[in-house]
């Protein structure tokens, strides 16, 4: 039973932000539309961005989810967008409420499998520290992050997969050769 209103109380908080920004939800809000007390809100979470973290692991999960074993960047990267397209709304609820550096940092969070599988998969016979491996992973998250973060500041309005996709095509190669610099512990400019 704690479990099912654990659910509840993410999938009620869900649809609220749906319909209106992070900050005008309160916990009476959730505990009235779910039907409980505020004692069994505060039983299972702490605050409203208690809840919010666990939707945000629950989202991670489901992008997790959707990525296929072995398909390639692009067509894991087109899931992706699939999915903040789909949920565009909350996110654009979530960003017009919260600080901008927690978004990033979720949005990291959520994307940091990805891109360590990526750079990994191109290090193949490579011998590179997990610390550059850091280094190149942070330097992918932060253009996708940013693409984001700026898609979102100009009202979502550009077609962000298309963005995205040019990004990618743009960078091509540069992944590898990253990897080779590390490699050969190149630390010079060019």
């Amino acid at each position: 039973m704690p479990n099912f209103t654990k659910q509840a109380i993410i999938d009620v908080f869900t649809n609220l932000l749906d319909r209106e920004p992070l900050d005008k939800i309160t916990v009476q809000e959730i505990v009235t539309e779910c039907q409980i007390s505020r004692n069994t809100f505060y039983y299972h979470f702490g605050d409203i961005y208690a809840v919010l973290d666990a939707l945000v692991q629950r989202d991670i999960a489901v992008l997790r989810q959707r990525r296929r074993e072995g398909a390639s960047w692009d067509e894991n990267m087109s899931r992706a967008i699939e999915y903040i397209l789909e949920n565009r709304r909350r996110i654009s609820h979530i960003y017009r409420s919260l600080n901008h550096e927690l978004l990033e940092h979720l949005f990291r969070q959520a994307t940091e499998e990805l891109f360590f599988e990526y750079v990994r998969s191109n290090a193949q016979g490579l011998a590179v520290s997990d610390e550059d491996l850091e280094a190149i992973v942070y330097f992918y998250q932060s253009a996708f992050v940013g693409g984001i973060l700026d898609w979102m500041r100009g009202g979502m309005k550009d077609d962000l997969g298309v963005y995205l996709t040019k990004l990618h095509r743009l960078a091509r190669g540069t992944t590898r050769r990253m990897l080779e610099n590390a490699a050969q512990g190149e630390t010079g400019a060019e």
